[in-house]
């Protein structure tokens, strides 16, 4: 039995073991945990991918591989095991809001005395409300604010009385945005392995 050195990852390997490589073209001890999301940290490789796919997730595999010096196939077992391990969580298809008839953006911010089951029916009509593309909790004054699409003002006005009632809210201020300076899906990436479990 022949000892192989992995220098690059600091690892000794047996010849004669099932495989030297994981799904990752890695060597074996660099394999991600079945039980946990993962032992490893992702590299270079893997995060190039996860940049390429997050701003367009229909880049053919083989076009991934390209980029990242991989073949096909262990470029798909790469994002097979991403997908595994929780890091893509789905894939979705912008569509043009303009064309949809969904030109206009407001934000809303809102103001109330909440107690968990006002947070129960907030969100169950929210849920109902698809011109609600985003609530967030805050810290400070306000309490929540939406992020809303809507074909016109008067359209506003209509969610905004489905959505007051359902549940008591004290205060409610409307801002229309008046152009979008950046509008991302893109996650940076460089802090991958400073998150925490």
């Amino acid at each position: 039995m022949v000892r192989i050195l992995w220098r690059d990852f600091g690892i000794m390997h047996m010849k004669g073991a099932r495989s030297l490589l994981n799904a990752h073209g890695l060597p074996t001890g660099q394999m991600a945990s079945a039980e946990g999301k993962s032992n490893r940290m992702l590299d270079q490789r893997d995060i190039a991918i996860l940049d390429i796919l997050q701003r367009d997730s229909e880049t053919p595999v083989f076009r991934i591989a390209e980029k990242v010096h991989l073949s096909p196939s262990a470029c798909s077992r790469r994002i097979a095991e991403l997908r595994r391990l929780g890091y893509i969580v789905g894939s979705v298809v912008r569509l043009d809001r303009d064309k949809l008839g969904l030109p206009i953006t407001i934000f809303v911010i809102i103001g109330a005395k909440h107690s968990a089951e006002w947070l129960r029916r907030f969100r169950a009509i929210l849920a109902d409300i698809p011109e609600v593309l985003e609530c967030h909790r805050l810290t400070g004054q306000a309490d929540y604010v939406l992020k809303l699409a809507v074909p016109s003002i008067q359209h506003y006005d209509d969610v905004y009385k489905r959505l007051i009632s359902g549940v008591e809210i004290d205060d409610v201020a409307a801002y229309i945005s008046m152009e979008t300076i950046k509008d991302s899906q893109a996650l940076p990436l460089e802090y991958i392995g400073q998150a925490r479990d």
